[in-house]
């Protein structure tokens, strides 16, 4: 029996920059050769953007900044003019301090305009003119012009540091070590700085040493400067994944903003309830994200004098993933829906990231509950905004992504050759960004052309599937070989992870898979056993028990398929031999490994092991494992299911479902096995009903209810009940 590959989908973290603040949010990417043994079992997987959900947000600016510590309020004209009658005042010849002050001043106009550039030009000019009048001994103005350099220079952090650097140096001579806000402010700085380059633990020193100062400064006295800190320090651990420090800090920072009472800060105590909620969320505790995510929302609801805000719909986004986690598939597309009209009212219906982002969490939400028009419109939309976004010569990453997954949605419509046709778009357009990468990037191109190289694999893998669906094995074969090189490729050259590995071992099943529904059994044979020696490598229990479980799948259909009565027990032998080694292989074997082996065993009139696997089955209540059969490999299907396949081309069964079907079709061949069976025949029957209206309703389980009642029924009335 063949039991064939299903949909696995991953959430990438991605990173939306929001001002001065980062927020997390998913989108949900399909890979369908990273499905490893069905559709159930859904595995949520943190990747290559962020490691492992490894929150970083951006800190607090802690320092008044140099267009807010000046009372000036004379516009760019008037601070030039001004430093044109110093300087005639002065000689415009010999340093003096009313010049390097209205230098400064001049400075701190460029930036209230936002021209960094020229205001970097400005306050580099002052500090020269600073040093010239107090020499090299420390002195307070020289510390402000440091410190105003350093501010100027934005995100080119390199110069930031130093200036920053020096300026806390020359701080703490003045003051003598001693506690003071402007070595408290530099101290929040650098560690700003520290965190934006990802060095986290190097910002988590700043961030503490910051905060003890504040501490010292304003004593128990609630005040903003503590809140922020207390926050930095949050985030830190947050990013170390130590979220009960993380929490700890970022609840007193909530504490004290609401303490402060102070209807201005609402985006920063939103800003906090963000944190907090996706520290939950990481830790899969959606439920009490939720109830942070929805006091976001009600805050900017009550302080937000009617706008919409940024923030707000972030919220109402995060909750719309968190019901998505908690399979609430309705309300996660209404909060969806509404983050989305409020990013394109603030937006313009310009197009941005985190639009594209929304998108692909609607469509992902509409395709669990099988409304494919509704996300492929979705996927659609979210497509030509890529487009848009970030396509160079027609090609880029993001397209290519959204493109396949409405290759996918075709796919689940069994519209093949739509299906084909995008997947193909999809490898082409990944083949154009290795070479365009290649001429492009100066750095990383190694890395760049190793993720183009996955993905082309990886859509060489899905024709292949799309192919053995329209029951052309020549071309399947073909697709699945061409996924199986290049992931050789890529081993070869050391490029080893575990998705990479996961793909190895899925498109070398794939060839032998194609190879047995064309007979072939020898070739056949070979790619299974190399699909078992990468799951060896990988070293993992679960990939090994399912590779061994697949090798016993092909012996199953291998044994049926050969007439030399030899030949046929040497497969029986092999398949038993490979199964055993499946269900060893992990403490708790699935229901679709025991279900899987009991039919063999029930094919080889081994009754007694096949009905104590399918009570097993029956007993462990695993109602998320599955067995898939595919149109391509047909005669792998049972019996009962072959109609059903012919219609439907793909078929997934819940094991438990399919384990009542064995015990009950060949209940009396149990009996006559000399087997002393725990229930009779009606009570089997009826806990099966019982079980199949408990499980009735899962959202995208449709086709599983449906052929759990078609067992049921061919049970009853097809004459297998006596």
């Amino acid at each position: 029996m063949w039991l064939g590959p299903s949909v696995v989908y991953k959430a990438a973290a991605l990173v939306v920059t929001v001002y001065s603040r980062i927020y997390i949010c998913k989108s949900y990417q399909y890979e369908s050769h990273m499905a490893y043994h069905n559709l159930q079992r859904c595995i949520v997987v943190f990747f290559v953007l962020l490691p492992s959900f490894s929150v970083q947000a951006t800190t607090y600016e802690q320092d008044e900044d140099a267009e807010s510590s000046t009372p000036l309020a004379e516009d760019l004209s008037a601070c030039l003019q001004a430093l044109e009658e110093q300087r005639k005042i002065h000689n415009n010849k010999r340093p003096h301090a009313d010049v390097a002050k209205a230098l400064e001043n001049v400075g701190h106009a460029y930036i209230k305009q936002r021209d960094y550039r020229q205001g970097l030009v400005y306050y580099k000019k002052a500090l020269k003119m600073t040093k010239a009048l107090y020499g090299k001994a420390p002195h307070i103005e020289i510390a402000n012009m440091l410190k105003n350099v350093g501010f100027a220079y934005g995100k080119y952090r390199t110069p930031q540091l130093t200036y920053y650097k020096k300026a806390l140096s020359m701080y703490k001579v003045l003051y003598k070590d001693q506690s003071h806000v402007d070595v408290a402010n530099m101290l929040s700085n650098i560690g700003q700085i520290y965190n934006d380059r990802g060095n986290i633990r190097e910002a988590l020193s700043y961030a503490k040493e910051s905060l003890a100062m504040f501490k010292t400064l304003y004593g128990n006295s609630p005040h903003l400067k503590v809140a922020n800190a207390l926050f930095n320090v949050g985030i830190s651990y947050q990013a170390l994944l130590d979220p009960d420090n993380a929490l700890l800090h970022l609840q007193q920072s909530l504490k004290v903003y609401a303490e402060l009472a102070d209807s201005e800060l609402y985006e920063n105590m939103a800003d906090v309830l963000n944190q907090i909620g996706l520290i939950y969320f990481g830790q899969k505790d959606f439920e009490q994200g939720l109830v942070y995510f929805r006091q976001i929302v009600e805050v900017y609801k009550s302080q937000g004098g009617g706008h919409v805000y940024f923030g707000q719909a972030q919220a109402m986004q995060n909750m719309g993933i968190s019901y998505i986690e908690l399979k609430d598939f309705s309300k996660a597309i209404l909060h969806l829906e509404e983050a989305l009209n409020i990013y394109k009212t603030l937006f313009k219906n310009r197009v941005k990231p985190v639009v594209l982002n929304c998108l692909d969490s609607i469509g992902y939400a509409y395709e669990q509950i099988s409304n494919f028009p509704e996300s492929m419109s979705r996927y659609k939309q979210a497509l030509e905004m890529s487009q848009e976004l970030y396509d160079v010569d027609g090609a880029s990453y993001k397209s290519g992504y959204f493109t396949e997954k409405i290759a996918r949605v075709y796919g689940h419509m069994h519209h093949l050759s739509l299906q084909i046709s995008y997947l193909q778009t999809a490898k082409d357009m990944y083949q154009r960004l290795g070479e365009q990468g290649a001429k492009r990037m100066s750095d990383g191109i190694t890395t760049y052309s190793f993720i183009t190289d996955e993905n082309i694999a990886r859509t060489q893998y899905d024709i292949g599937w799309a192919y053995c669906l329209l029951g052309d094995l020549q071309q399947s074969l073909t697709h699945f070989s061409y996924a199986s090189n290049d992931y050789k490729i890529l081993y070869k050259e050391n490029k080893v992870t575990e998705a990479l590995l996961e793909g190895a071992i899925l498109s070398l099943r794939m060839v032998g898979m194609t190879y047995g529904s064309l007979g072939k059994y020898k070739q056949a044979e070979k790619y299974y056993r190399k699909s078992l020696k990468v799951a060896h490598d990988l070293d993992k229990p679960y990939y090994y028990a399912y590779a061994h479980y697949y090798l016993g799948c092909f012996y199953h259909l291998a044994m049926r398929g050969v007439c030399q009565e030899k030949t046929k027990q040497r497969y029986i032998k092999s398949a038993q031999v490979a199964f055993e080694s499946a269900v060893e292989a992990i403490n708790e074997p699935g229901a679709d490994l025991l279900t899987g082996y009991a039919d063999f065993l029930i094919d080889t009139e081994q009754f007694s092991p096949a009905y104590n696997y399918l009570t097993r089955t029956i007993a462990s209540g695993d109602n998320a494992s599955s067995l898939q059969y595919v149109w391509g490999n047909q005669t792998a299907a049972p019996h009962i299911l072959q109609e059903k396949l012919q219609q439907e081309k793909v078929v997934t069964v819940r094991a438990i479902d399919y384990a009542f079907y064995l015990l009950l079709h060949h209940y009396e061949a149990f009996q006559q096995a000399g087997i002393t069976l725990e229930q009779t025949q009606e009570a089997y029957l009826a806990a099966y009903a019982q079980g199949i209206k408990a499980r009735a309703g899962q959202p995208g389980k449709a086709q599983q209810d449906a052929l759990a009642s078609y067992l049921l029924d061919s049970l009853q009335n097809a004459g297998s009940m006596h």
